[in-house]
């Protein structure tokens, strides 16, 4: 072989090269395949592609099927729980759980979303939730799944209930939160140290301040604190 033919030679392996380092850290590195779904006594395994056939015709497979049947969960629902979109920077989120606030919330999701070990549960929703905002600036259950750090993640079925319930309304005006998330991050992140020494003493709280919680709405104590905080930012 001519030391010309050689050099091409090794100029395309480099080109091929290159261009297969680039096409492979485009693809989600560890991505979930499989989603155990436990809903109370019942869990069962089922394909990330099977939700995501769920997502794109609007039918559930027969393997996603028999589980939604025994849970007595209706597939739109289910789809509508999926794909329902949060519009969020993958800047601004990143800014938000950096904070001791975004720890809280990445806690929270990780009681719903976990690794089958139940260890580093935070940094796992984390890098999920970041690398689902980075693609479009928007973040569902459905593509956080998907972008699940580990081949296997557990769900637990009853208390993402409870969050879509409890959160569902926050998160269908996602665009008109999504300005005071970017706002508010940079100054969470500076009261950091504060709410760590904070945390504890709010925690030990929490009880009282729930009893009081309707006692203090009908003081209109609330509107007077609002009202002199607005008075000094006048």
């Amino acid at each position: 072989m001519s030391s010309t033919t050689s050099q091409t030679s090794n100029w395309w392996n480099y080109v091929l090269g290159s261009c297969a380092v680039v096409l492979l850290s485009a693809l989600p590195s560890g991505a979930a395949e499989q989603v155990v779904f436990k809903y109370g006594p019942i869990a069962r395994s089922v394909p990330v592609s099977s939700l995501r056939q769920l997502a794109d015709t609007g039918r559930a497979p027969a393997d996603l099927k028999v589980y939604l049947e025994l849970a007595e969960q209706e597939p739109e629902k289910v789809s509508d729980i999926l794909t329902r979109p949060f519009a969020v920077s993958s800047t601004q989120l990143d800014q938000l759980l950096n904070t001791p606030f975004g720890d809280a919330m990445l806690d929270e999701a990780g009681e719903i979303m976990s690794p089958p070990s139940k260890r580093a549960s935070r940094q796992a929703i984390r890098s999920a939730l970041v690398l689902d905002a980075s693609r479009d600036g928007k973040i569902t259950i459905l593509d956080t799944l998907e972008s699940y750090p580990t081949s296997t993640v557990e769900v637990d079925g009853e208390r993402l209930l409870e969050a879509y319930q409890k959160y569902g309304p926050i998160i269908a005006k996602g665009k008109q939160f999504a300005p005071a998330i970017g706002a508010a991050s940079p100054l969470l992140k500076e009261a950091a140290p504060l709410l760590e020494d904070a945390g504890p003493l709010l925690k030990e709280a929490g009880p009282i301040l729930r009893q009081a919680q309707p006692y203090i709405q009908q003081s209109g104590i609330l509107d007077i604190l609002s009202d002199t905080i607005r008075s000094f930012m006048e």
